[in-house]
């Protein structure tokens, strides 16, 4: 049975995704008497309790729904209950005649649109409660809604595709974006005043951008989309940089208050404090998402008080103005585009908090920079990525100020390291650019030369060569004297040894490399320890492709000492890719896929993990399993062009790559390549380990006496035969002159890799593992070659 004005449970549109936040409320409901349901105009609240009714009256004896919008006061509130409760003279209604209408029976109460029901109204509803032990309440509302015994469910936006970093245009599809749910309903919206209207490869971009700009909110969605009968997905976004209130209806058969965004949002900041509106309008400086400790750090002054600044967030939170996510376990805050647009308009002396802002992520930085090589640095890597759109908005910002413009071209510089890791190399050029050529900036300052020495970095990497020797040149001309700076002095030798690998140069590049390798030595800070990694790795490279094995192996194990020094992982990556190289070359193809696939699953660098993928192509086609190959080739040119080019690498890694490139298609019909090539460009990095890992059994390559047939590393295989030997952490630790920590980690290390319960496991793994060339016997030796 079903009571009361439900007009708005009718829709005439079909309802989109929710699946788990269905199931979700329809539990709640079943074990609580009381569920409120929050969250930001327009997230879909009332959709949702209006396509859960037909599951909830199942449930229930009786379904009362009560619009509630626009009501404050008790007795508005007894009123409308009343009426949509079929009491006789409902004007006159008082809690008493209300409980003794509703008794008896098993009833479902929904309140829609409770935000403005004051404090006599909520003790009302929790009268209600007690009065009718057979009464259940639903309701939505902007704010909090605290009822005794009562639950709260947050209702989140429509998931969206993650960002343009993350799924960048050269690799987006149709197919992989439709399954979001703000797509899903975007499209299906669409349709209604477009027919015609399908999700291509053409406008995918443009509609997976919308849909984030729109925050997954169904309503921003469906105004959106009504606009698709005039404009297209990248128009109604350029309408959308210009106008803080568009999308809004197009049409008037839409209730007033769905009309526009904005009157939904100041809707809700009037009913905010002045002391929340204040924190909501400062909050507005930070881009996505951020911490506690950055809105202390931002937010705070006069009027607002620190003591209670975490008391003003939960209050914004509980109005749905702030959206709270847990990441691994750590709450960090955002605010949706209308409400952070909405709010800046009411932002005073915006340039003081965004200086705060500035001065802020610049410590951060330069915290991060000095921990960079050590323990904790993919956690560190993902504490910058986290904070990222906010490090490159204080740098923007920063670069607009005379007083703090040398700082924030020295912290974009800084974030080199983490542009090479996740791949983000156009974004970092692109920044990188901006920072040297700013207009307030010393042509000749230090922090002005590194950007373009390490913009011409990121050039190499992504095969722009020309691009990488202009903007060497322009820095070796604006320093005339390097040696002012050993970074420069060092970034100037390899970068020169980097261009020359990349077009082949009659000028051997090894003696500048060698210089720079040791000029990075003498530093003791973090950046020159960082780039002597880098350049031991660049030189192992290039002795591997000249065939110089010998010397590869001997750089390439110093290189490692120090990663292992530093316990760094991202450097260590490449050195193990580098003699995976040189391993290649020497047609030792086991030991070329153990590092490929060492460095594939050690490290989150998006960069190395494309190598890694290369070189494991290269050893399939090299043993005639062309099938593979084609596939690898396929996965990688994808990686490749996610970072912002085609194949990156020097020109010795080109040539042979474009051999077995080659030798795949010529394995194979065209046909059969081009299923494989496109087969691949969906291979997950999991998926390719176990595919390569398959690969290497039973095939009988050469192999290098030496070579280890083996998912260890050959410091991990040291470290492995001394627990084999009884000797604890600290003994081993002691044995190859490491740290404690660094002798834990390979252990633990060792453990996972080999899947084994615990160190004494280790043993019977050591006996029962034989690489060519070594008796069992070597594992109770007292020695480590």
């Amino acid at each position: 049975m079903e009571t009361g004005s439900a007009s708005f449970l009718r829709y005439s549109t079909s309802f989109i995704g929710r699946e788990r936040e269905s199931t979700e409320l329809a539990k709640q409901i079943s074990h609580n008497r009381f569920v409120g349901v929050t969250g930001p105009g327009g997230v879909g609240k009332t959709r949702l309790v209006a396509h859960l009714a037909p599951r909830l009256r199942e449930q229930f004896e009786v379904l009362i729904a009560v619009d509630l919008v626009g009501v404050v006061t008790r007795s508005q509130f007894l009123v409308q209950v009343a009426d949509a409760a079929g009491v006789r003279d409902a004007d006159a209604a008082t809690l008493g005649s209300l409980v003794d209408a509703l008794q008896d029976r098993e009833v479902l109460l929904l309140l829609d649109g409770c935000e403005l029901l004051d404090g006599d109204c909520l003790l009302t509803v929790q009268d209600l409660l007690e009065g009718v032990a057979s009464l259940s309440i639903l309701a939505t509302s902007r704010r909090a809604v605290h009822v005794d015994g009562g639950v709260v469910v947050a209702l989140p936006p429509l998931n969206i595709p993650p960002t343009e970093f993350e799924l960048p245009e050269a690799g987006m599809s149709a197919e992989e974006v439709a399954p979001y749910e703000a797509v899903e309903l975007f499209i299906e919206r669409a349709r209604l005043v477009r027919p015609d209207f399908r999700l291509t490869s053409e406008n995918a971009l443009s509609v997976a951008t919308l849909c984030r700009r729109l925050d997954g909110l169904p309503l921003a969605l469906e105004l959106g989309a009504s606009w698709i009968r005039a404009l297209s997905a990248g128009q109604i976004i350029d309408r959308m940089e210009k106008s803080v209130d568009f999308p809004r209806a197009g049409t008037r058969n839409v209730a007033p208050r769905h009309r526009t965004l904005s009157s939904m949002v100041a809707a809700t900041f009037d009913l905010c404090s002045p002391e929340e509106q204040v924190l909501w309008a400062r909050m507005t400086v930070f881009r996505e998402s951020f911490d506690l400790t950055a809105v202390e750090a931002v937010c705070g002054g006069s009027p607002l008080h620190d003591t209670d600044l975490l008391d003003t967030i939960a209050a914004l939170v509980d109005q749905s103005v702030v959206v709270v996510d847990d990441i691994s376990g750590h709450s960090r805050y955002r605010l949706l585009r209308i409400t952070r647009e909405y709010g800046a308009g009411k932002l005073a002396n915006p340039d003081e908090v965004r200086a705060r802002h500035r001065d802020h992520f610049d410590r951060l930085m330069s915290e991060h920079v000095q921990r960079w090589p050590g323990p904790g640095q993919i956690r560190l890597l993902s504490q910058v990525r986290a904070d990222y759109a906010n490090i490159i908005a204080a740098i923007d910002w920063g670069l607009q100020q005379p007083d703090t413009v040398t700082a924030s071209v020295r912290t974009a510089a800084d974030l080199w390291c983490f542009w090479f890791a996740t791949g983000r190399l156009t974004e970092g050029r692109s920044v990188l650019g901006r920072a040297a050529s700013s207009p307030l900036l010393d042509a000749t300052a230090v922090e002005r030369v590194r950007a373009l020495y390490f913009n011409a970095y990121l050039s190499v990497l992504q095969g722009e060569i020309r691009s990488a020797r202009k903007l060497h040149d322009i820095a070796s001309a604006s320093h005339p004297e390097p040696a002012s700076d050993l970074l420069c002095r060092g970034l100037h030798l390899q970068l020169d040894a980097m261009i020359r690998m990349g077009v082949g140069d009659d000028i051997d590049p090894v003696a500048s490399l060698n210089q720079a390798i040791e000029t990075f030595a003498q530093g003791e800070d973090s950046r020159a320890v960082v780039m002597y990694m880098d350049a031991i790795g660049v030189s192992v490279l290039l002795a591997a492709l000249r065939g110089n094995s010998e010397y590869a192996t001997e750089l390439g194990s110093r290189g490692l000492a120090t990663c292992d020094e530093h316990e760094d992982v991202l450097w260590r990556a490449y050195i193990e890719y580098s003699l995976g190289v040189d391993a290649w070359v020497q047609q030792s193809f086991n030991e070329a896929r153990t590092r490929a696939l060492a460095g594939l699953r050690a490290s989150p660098d998006q960069l190395v993990v494309t190598h890694c993928i290369e070189l494991l192509a290269w050893c399939a086609s090299s043993q005639a399993d062309f099938v593979l190959a084609a596939r690898l080739f396929g996965a990688a040119d994808r990686r490749w062009r996610q970072l912002g080019g085609y194949f990156s690498g020097f020109l010795g890694i080109s040539e042979n790559r474009d051999r077995c490139l080659a030798a795949t298609r010529r394995g194979q019909t065209a046909e059969e390549f081009a299923a494989a090539y496109g087969s691949g460009d969906q291979l997950t990095v999991d998926a390719i380990a176990a595919e390569t890992t398959r690969q290497g059994v039973g095939t009988a390559p050469a192999v290098r006496p030496e070579a280890a047939d083996s998912p260890l590393t050959n410091r991990e295989h040291e470290v492995a035969l001394l627990v084999a030997q009884g000797l604890s952490n600290r003994e081993i630790a002691e044995k190859l002159t490491i740290s404690p920590r660094t002798a834990e980690s390979h252990v633990d290390h060792i453990l996972t890799k080999l899947d084994l319960p615990n160190r004494t496991q280790v043993v019977a793994w050591m006996l029962s593992w034989q690489r060519p060339g070594r008796t069992d016997t070597d594992v109770t030796a007292n020695t480590v070659r």
